[in-house]
């Protein structure tokens, strides 16, 4: 079995929104047995540096046009979201990555993305704090859930803020794999808070 999963980055991304979920995934492929492949990359809209809201920047692997087909998409958060979601031309991109995907995932502020693809639609889900209202702004029939670290529905995936990336990622690999997989996972990175919620 080999799983593609592709990260869309962009310029001023929270980078732990993208560095958690990488984290886990890419310990993840080490601890499954060899019959199962994941392959982790990132791809962006230019083919060039990518500087993330912290400070760090970072080369990415593929730009849009070009990136592998992907098994699972991931939106990292950021305020650079803002400036994705006002990107006629990119947001028609993106749209096709992810009817292509069986799994979209958002981080963090990344709803924003989602909502805007029109993936958050009638549907619950999660982000930052201080982002749920963009998010109704954008998809008014979203419903909002205040109390979860992450939120499944259907084939998308969202979490609540920054770290909270690392609990969805988790729940992502139970998903992927298996039970015991994110278990290992969350102990290899020494994650204590983590709790399975479906």
């Amino acid at each position: 079995m080999k799983i593609t999963v592709g990260f869309f980055i962009y310029d001023n991304m929270e980078l732990m929104d993208f560095a958690g979920p990488w984290e886990v995934l890419s310990v993840a492929a080490e601890l499954v047995e060899e019959s199962h492949e994941l392959k982790l990359f990132s791809f962006a809209e230019y083919d060039r540096q990518i500087n993330t809201v912290n400070g760090v920047s970072i080369i990415p692997d593929f730009v849009i046009d070009n990136k592998p087909d992907l098994d699972v998409l991931i939106f990292p958060g950021g305020n650079g979201s803002k400036r994705i979601i006002s990107n006629d031309r990119l947001l028609s991109d993106l749209a096709k990555a992810s009817s292509s995907a069986k799994i979209t995932a958002t981080v963090c502020s990344g709803a924003r993305i989602a909502a805007t693809l029109g993936l958050l639609k009638g549907k619950k889900f999660t982000t930052h704090y201080s982002v749920f209202d963009d998010v109704i702004k954008i998809e008014p029939t979203a419903e909002p859930d205040f109390d979860n670290r992450y939120v499944r529905e259907g084939n998308v995936l969202t979490s609540a803020g920054v770290s909270a990336g690392i609990d969805m990622s988790l729940f992502l690999v139970s998903v992927i794999f298996d039970d015991e997989t994110a278990e290992k996972t969350a102990r290899f990175i020494e994650y204590p808070y983590f709790t399975f919620k479906s």
